[in-house]
């Protein structure tokens, strides 16, 4: 097993390449006309080609039955992440700085949705096999559903009817066609011409990824600065709920669910993860509160620079015990 200095040496690796976003940010090298260019580049071509460079062909995934566990815990788990922080900001709000019902729900969205892409993603690459990788990917598929319902539903109080069209978005579509070439058989067929590109399109994926999720946090930093430090108990009570009672809940969770190995390894890693950046985008459009969510989401991020490495060394000893 990775001990907890390799781990962590994966770790700052990926924080650095979010700083370099940041950097590139305020270099004005990358620019915030370039954001949505950059965001449809990410999630309508890389990330389906990374999707499917992993999936496809995954003795793990060779039919649709073989699916359904990761996606289901992935659901599962955001959903149980949004209803406990709902439950302690309706609880505490007013004693933490939650004062109004857009801050407490806010709080909820944020702590329950971890960061289940860009920081996961390469440290699970580095650290075990492809059926692993090819399990967090499916997995991510039922964080995906849990979002854009549930998160929803709590930060606005209803659903709207592009909430489902959401959902079905390039991503998701190649990890299910991805599925389909696996059950049909035809995974072996596919001629170099078409892999080739997909496999070098995904090898962008992560750090073209890293890079933007960077500047974002770059430019929210930016915008409320004098704000971060007068919410010091909400952020607090971020870091307790999302890096310390639901990382044990979880890892106990792994440990005595009857589901494979490699499952039992997303869960551990998922669990480690801070916030995702993410919901500060969602607060932003939907009506949140933009300062509640940044920070969040930058309190659990400084902390997951060294809880991650304990947490993922801990909880993978105790799960395979």
């Amino acid at each position: 097993m990775i001990d907890r200095y390799t781990i962590m040496g994966l770790v700052v690796a990926v924080f650095m390449v979010l700083g370099i976003g940041g950097l590139l940010r305020k270099f004005n090298w990358l620019t915030q006309e370039a954001d949505e260019s950059l965001l449809k580049l990410v999630v309508r071509l890389l990330m389906p080609c990374f999707f499917f460079n992993v999936v496809v062909g995954n003795d793990k995934f060779m039919n649709f039955l073989d699916a359904w566990p990761p996606p289901t815990i992935g659901f599962v788990s955001t959903a149980i992440g949004y209803l406990l922080a709902l439950f302690v900001a309706r609880l505490l709000g007013p004693r933490i700085g939650l004062k109004s019902r857009i801050a407490q729900h806010t709080f909820a969205l944020c702590v329950g949705t971890f960061n289940y892409g860009y920081i996961p993603l390469p440290l699970i690459d580095s650290m075990f096999d492809t059926a692993t990788l090819g399990t967090l990917v499916v997995h991510n598929l039922g964080v995906e559903i849990a979002i854009w319902t549930i998160g929803l539903l709590i930060l606005q109080g209803k659903l709207d009817r592009n909430s489902w069209k959401r959902i079905l978005n390039p991503p998701l579509i190649a990890i299910v066609l991805s599925l389909t070439l696996n059950q049909m058989g035809w995974h072996d067929d596919l001629p170099t011409f078409i892999t080739s590109p997909i496999k070098l399109l995904a090898q962008a994926t992560i750090p073209m990824g890293l890079i933007m999720v960077g500047a974002t946090m770059a430019d929210q930093l930016a915008l409320t600065k004098n704000q971060l430090l007068s919410g010091w108990r909400e952020a607090a009570a971020g870091v307790v709920l999302r890096m310390m009672i639901l990382p044990v809940i979880f890892i106990f969770a792994a440990r005595y669910l009857a589901i494979d190995v490699e499952l039992k390894r997303v869960m551990v890693v998922q669990a480690a993860m801070p916030c995702a950046v993410f919901p500060i985008v969602l607060a932003k459009h939907y009506g949140g509160d933009t300062a509640v969510a940044l920070r969040v989401v930058l309190a659990t991020s400084i902390v997951a620079i060294i809880s991650i490495p304990n947490v993922i060394t801990e909880g993978l000893a105790f799960i395979l015990n």
